[in-house]
């Protein structure tokens, strides 16, 4: 039964679908006709007729139409209820499928849980996931093959292409006859449109292009400033950096150290290195080596190197790189002759509490050096160390100090005691007013080769006076030596640590490692070293014979700081040090340069042949945990929190205020410190020299341990904290911060001071000159006369020069006598105050004027007042221990002597 329908009613592509079927129904007719009714060809006729190419091409259409549905489009009615058929026919397809593959997955599942029974598993073995996978992909399949039928379907109602109908004529063999008729209609091209939705296009595949991906992680790095150089051997760096996602640019130094396979990878092209990225074996190393070919050139962003030639390979002109490096003089805080000349004006830049260098005496031994200098500490230290020795030996009694058989005058004793007591006066700057004499070249030699015989050798003295008892003289030697001894403490603040030896050390001032470093105890020695070397610059300075010693094995202290920036100075310490000990225990008898130095490039000659303490580790190396727990072992649990590392911040501190204005200002420049020092017994510690390239290798297992670590840390500061203030800085401390951007004054700079002579009468009691300027002069001032003026002048003159005679009277009537100025003398250089009452009464008994008051005591022709007098005045004396007021009760006795002589 068909349905009828309102020609209105039909869409454009139905009413051409039905002309077309009419069209041929008519060219139908006609052929049939023609073919009853024979008729005649005409010779102008063409062969190729062009309206039976449209039949044909109608006929084509329509028969396509017909195989593929044409009476689903006669009605809408009857294409939605075909396409609901369809629908539920699909589904139910897909339904059945889906329950087949449930059933299929459940009894692999069952056969599964049956395996997993029999091998006695816990657990029960989970479902295959590649069959969950597979049934997944095959339901979205079975999904699309449903929906795509209804959609090709509205397609081909709507239009056809006319290559898939030619295609579909070839193939069904139709050789319709050709129409000489042309009036059947063309039918028209399918609009852009419809081709598109016709059409079906894959989405594009992505190609995997390593390359591209490589080129846009160098790209983000150089965005981002996160590309570096290393020059030497630093994998700490390296490993901390990449760890950042920063892109290392291999220097050439590093493809020397490489393998060989790696170096012939370097001389490959891009292409062929992205090609060897396959072989999974290389594809990390062959991929640094792709992007450090990207970045060949590019400057980068960091360069770390152990010279000074990142300065010329990363120029200024075209970025501030950052360099581990500060561009500084010669004579900077790292070399030791500069250290030396900073310790010489430490003064001047120390702060309380926190700037103060504690650096050993030492001097440049040079043309146009300290050797002068150098010569009176050398021998004043010898007369000091001949007193220690004197104490020393009484306190032990390892030997005598002075005997009839002894070998050594008694003069040597009395130089050293002379010397050292002019030493004093020349501190309390009493050579002002009196002329202190220095005693000759020859006198020193004399007394340097006793020196030598009586400490080194172990001679003593020999007794002058045979009535004297030796222990009688011993005991004087004692008490003077003790007396200057306790004046020279305040003056010199290394008295403690030099010991009685007078060890010096010399040093190249361009060395290290150890090099060429002397031990010496004689003069003549230092200045041959010096003489044999005259291309060579030599310091020296003074040995601490007195240092703090663990298990009587000698060591120092290695401690790391950090200079994060120039401008402003910022400093930072490490809060872990390591301790460096010698290989054999500590003598200062002998010489040997396993006793006595502790770096680790010297002990590493002498650790298997060494005689230390057993206690101490093979490697002779502690870090900072091990130290305290020492400390805390033997009474000091707190020594090294307050007193050690605080003062070593001050040493570095004030070490780097010294050489302020040395320093390169440069800005992106930072550098990694090592500072050795040693400990005195006193725990204080004492600067010995400032390293610019301390060893970072692991040598020992503590350094091991402890370099990588500082070295990660350096980048936490330099790199972290300079991005982001609130990131951690590790185990650094900043110890200071200068405030504000300070410039250094150039060398070249030239400075010049003016100024204006003084007036005429600047130190005359005259009125003022009048003003130049008129108008400013009052009527009532005039000029003075300058004859009143000269008067005025030499009247004045007059007067000071009166006062100053009756000074002089004065001063001299002051003086008294010259048995008076004696006393005065001897009195003055006593120290009352560290003597007993019994000393100061046989001082007394050995001058004139203790036995003329005895005298005058005990003489019964005074009258009871003088008598009282005479014994106040006694009694103040022996009390007394000012000698400002000891001196006025001598005076006070003086008078009374000379009232007592006067009465009856």
């Amino acid at each position: 039964m068909s349905i009828k329908q309102d020609p209105k009613s039909f869409t454009k592509p139905e009413k051409e679908l039905r002309t077309a079927i009419s069209n041929c129904k008519t060219e139908l007719q006609r052929n049939s006709a023609s073919q009853q009714k024979p008729r005649q060809i005409m010779e102008n006729e063409p062969k190729d007729d062009i309206t039976l190419e449209k039949v044909v091409r109608d006929m084509a259409h329509v028969f396509y139409n017909l195989k593929n549905g044409i009476s689903l489009v006669k009605s809408s009615i009857g294409m939605q209820r075909i396409d609901k058929e369809s629908t539920n026919n699909m589904e139910n397809e897909l339904e059945k499928i889906y329950k087949r593959q449930e059933n299929l997955n459940r009894e692999k599942e069952e056969e599964a849980a049956k395996k997993a029974k029999e091998q006695e598993r816990k657990k029960s073995a989970p479902p295959n996931p590649a069959q969950n996978k597979k049934a997944s992909l095959n339901r979205k399949a079975s999904k699309n093959q449903a929906s795509e039928p209804s959609k090709n379907l509205m397609v081909m109602n709507i239009q056809f292409p006319p290559e898939r109908l030619k295609n579909h004529a070839v193939t069904a063999g139709i050789n319709a006859p050709r129409s000489r008729s042309s009036d059947s209609p063309t039918l028209r091209k399918p609009s852009a449109d419809n081709q598109k939705k016709s059409l079906s296009v894959p989405p594009p595949r992505e190609v995997y292009n390593p390359l591209g991906i490589i080129k846009d992680e160098v790209e983000k790095a150089m965005r981002q400033q996160m590309t570096f150089t290393i020059k030497g051997q630093f994998p700490a760096v390296r490993r901390a950096l990449l760890k950042r996602g920063w892109i290392e640019k291999y220097h050439t130094s590093h493809r020397d150290r490489l393998n060989a396979d790696v170096k012939r990878y370097q001389q490959l092209d891009v292409t062929e290195l992205v090609d060897l990225m396959r072989n999974k074996s290389i594809a990390e190393t062959v991929k640094k080596i792709i992007k450090s070919k990207l970045l060949r050139d590019h400057q980068v962003d960091l360069y770390w190197d152990h010279t000074f030639d990142a300065f010329k390979e990363c120029p200024d002109t075209k970025k501030m790189t950052l360099i581990n490096r500060f561009r500084r003089e010669s004579l900077s805080y790292t070399s030791k002759q500069g250290l030396c000349q900073a310790a010489r004006d430490a003064h001047w830049l120390q702060i309380p509490g926190l700037s103060k260098i504690n650096h050993p005496r030492c001097y440049v031994l040079m043309k146009g050096g300290d050797t002068k200098s150098f010569l009176k500490d050398f021998g004043l230290t010898a007369a000091i160390s001949l007193l220690k020795w004197v104490v020393k030996t009484n306190i032990t009694g390892e030997c005598r100090i002075v005997s009839e058989t002894g070998k050594i005058p008694m003069k040597i004793f009395d130089f050293a005691i002379a010397e050292c007591y002019k030493f004093i006066k020349k501190e309390k700057h009493q050579d002002i007013d009196e002329e202190i004499r220095e005693a000759l070249e020859i006198e020193w030699h004399e007394f340097l080769d006793q020196y030598y015989k009586t400490v080194h050798v172990g001679n003593h003295f020999k007794l002058m006076d045979k009535t004297i008892h030796p222990c009688t003289e011993a005991k004087d030697m004692v008490r003077k030596a003790n007396y200057l001894l306790n004046q020279l403490r305040e003056h010199i603040p290394t008295l403690e640590m030099d010991g009685y030896m007078n060890i010096w050390i010399l040093k190249p001032t361009n060395s290290s490692r150890g090099q060429g470093i002397h031990i010496c105890r004689t003069l003549q020695y230092i200045l041959d070293v010096v003489k044999k070397n005259p291309n060579r610059r030599y310091i020296i300075q003074k040995y601490i014979e007195r240092p703090m010693l663990i298990h009587d094995t000698k060591f120092d202290i290695r401690q790391w700081f950090l200079v994060s920036s120039s401008d402003p100075l910022v400093i930072w310490i490490y809060r872990v040090c390591y301790l460096r000990f010698s290989s054999q225990t500590y003598n200062l008898r002998k010489l040997d340069e396993s006793i006595h130095l502790t770096n680790n490039s010297v002990q590493a000659k002498y650790l298997q042949h060494g005689t230390k303490d057993p206690l101490l580790p093979s490697y002779a190396m502690w870090d900072s945990k091990e130290f305290k727990m020492y400390l805390s072992d033997i009474g000091y649990p707190q020594i090294f929190e307050t007193a050690i590392y605080p003062s070593m911040k001050q040493s570095i501190i004030g070490a780097m205020l010294a050489h302020r204005d040395k320093i390169d200002n440069r800005k992106n420049c930072f550098e990694l410190y090592g500072a050795d020092f040693m400990l005195a017994e006193s725990f204080e510690p004492w600067l010995l020299e400032i390293n610019s390239n301390p060893a970072l290798h692991a040598s020992t297992p503590v350094t091991a341990k402890l370099c990588p670590q500082v070295l990660e840390d350096v980048i936490k500061v330099v790199v972290d904290y300079a991005r982001n203030p609130k990131s951690s800085t590790g185990n650094f401390e900043l110890i200071y911060q200068e405030k504000g951007d300070v410039r250094a004054v150039k060398p070249n700079q030239k400075f010049q001071l003016t100024g204006f002579p003084l007036s005429e009468n600047y130190f005359c009691d005259l009125e003022e000159p009048p003003l130049e300027h008129n108008a400013m002069v009052p009527k009532r001032f005039e000029t003075p006369d300058p004859g009143k003026y000269l008067l005025q002048t030499g009247q004045t003159m007059k007067e000071a020069l009166k006062n100053l005679l009756e000074i002089v009277k004065r001063e001299k009537s002051k003086r008294g006598s010259r048995r008076e100025k004696c006393i005065e003398a001897k009195l003055a250089a006593y120290d009352s105050c560290n003597q007993t009452h019994s000393e100061v009464i046989s001082l007394f008994q050995n001058l004139t004027l203790s036995q003329k008051l005895d005298e005058l005591e005990s003489d019964d022709n005074l009258t009871e007042n003088e008598s009282r007098r005479v014994t106040e005045v006694l009694s103040e004396i022996k009390n007394m221990h000012n000698k400002k007021r000891l001196l006025t009760s001598l005076v006070q006795v003086v008078d009374t002597l000379k009232k007592a002589k006067k009465g009856p």
